[in-house]
């Protein structure tokens, strides 16, 4: 064989190799940015479920205040002395329970309903939501509105931390009992972080333009 056909031989060679080379990094290329986008996909499924979960709970408790402040006012018509002698919601319910009407009785079956049924199982899923979260809660990032979600996360889990042991020993055996509030005139935990919901969606959004 000449030299020429050699040179030819392993000139082919090496471009084969070549192409074999670049193809192996395209492919590896490739896998990297779709598990990135894969990746990025997921952290912004979880924002909104959470999110999801914030804006279900805040439906349920407008409508539960709105029939609070109905029970209120017909307590307060009909006893204003019960009802100016008792600082908020819940004490004028507990101290008015046994002398309600049918229809005051029929309202705080439904406020305390909404409490069992619909804002404790949200904040049991909040919770474990917030429990699993190893990426938002604590990060390293320098991003303000990042840095912003992690610490109303924490706030957020200390609250609902709090609302369900209160809900544990307020609600079961104590009938009288409709509402668990924390940040409330007795002040027996700590608020919801206000504003909340807003980051939430901000950061999703924020995932969601680096993944498009």
């Amino acid at each position: 064989m000449d030299l020429t056909a050699i040179r030819v031989e392993l000139a082919s060679a090496l471009v084969v190799a070549i192409v074999s080379g670049v193809s192996f990094i395209a492919k590896q290329i490739y896998d990297w940015i779709k598990a990135l986008a894969a990746e990025r996909r997921a952290r912004e499924a979880r924002l909104l479920t959470l999110l999801s979960l914030l804006l279900v709970g805040r439906s349920v408790f407008k409508v539960q205040a709105d029939i609070r402040d109905r029970l209120q006012e017909s307590i307060a018509a009909r006893d204003p002395t019960l009802a100016a002698s008792h600082v908020g919601f819940e004490a004028v319910f507990s101290h008015a329970f046994q002398s309600l009407t049918v229809q005051e009785r029929e309202m705080h079956a439904v406020i305390r309903g909404y409490t069992v049924a619909g804002l404790k199982p949200i904040n049991e899923a909040a919770l474990a939501w917030l429990r699993e979260d190893t990426d938002f809660k604590i990060t390293s990032a320098k991003d303000p509105v990042m840095q912003e979600l992690g610490e109303q996360l924490r706030a957020l889990e200390a609250h609902v931390q709090l609302w369900l042991a209160k809900f544990a020993v307020w609600i079961p055996e104590t009938p009288q009992h409709a509402l668990v509030y924390l940040d409330d005139e007795v002040k027996h935990g700590v608020p919801f972080p206000s504003g909340i919901e807003g980051t939430v969606l901000a950061v999703a959004r924020s995932v969601g333009r680096r993944r498009a």
